[in-house]
């Protein structure tokens, strides 16, 4: 599984990503729209914080996006409507990134906590 961070995350937040040896963990922010639809095309899973906006052409680009995951308050810079004609489920925590980042993949894709 492949889950791309296109938002700053802790670093513990990280390493407990990459724990099981069935994820593949990619970083990079700061993308604009374009390239950021190009960066998700083949990731399952999205973490976003409030810098990365996940608009209608990010959620297409990302043919096999299963879950964005928003750590922070509220999800506005995530087209609902978009990700929801997909089937694509949005979460948000107001926890520190080290939670946010950690248990809704956990609770999405539990054969990830076991490696």
């Amino acid at each position: 599984m492949k889950i791309f961070v296109a938002d700053k995350i802790s670093e513990e937040g990280l390493a407990v990503l990459r724990q099981s040896k069935k994820t593949e963990v990619a970083v990079q922010t700061g993308l604009d729209e374009q390239a950021l639809a190009a960066a998700v095309a083949d990731a399952e899973a999205l973490i976003i914080r409030s810098g990365a906006k996940v608009t209608a052409k990010v959620i297409q680009g990302g043919s096999n996006l299963k879950v964005i995951g928003r750590a922070g308050v509220g999800v506005d810079n995530v087209d609902l409507e978009a990700a929801t004609e997909r089937g694509i489920v949005v979460m948000w925590l107001r926890r520190n990134i080290l939670s946010a980042c950690c248990w809704p993949w956990r609770a999405t894709f539990p054969p990830l906590t076991t490696r």
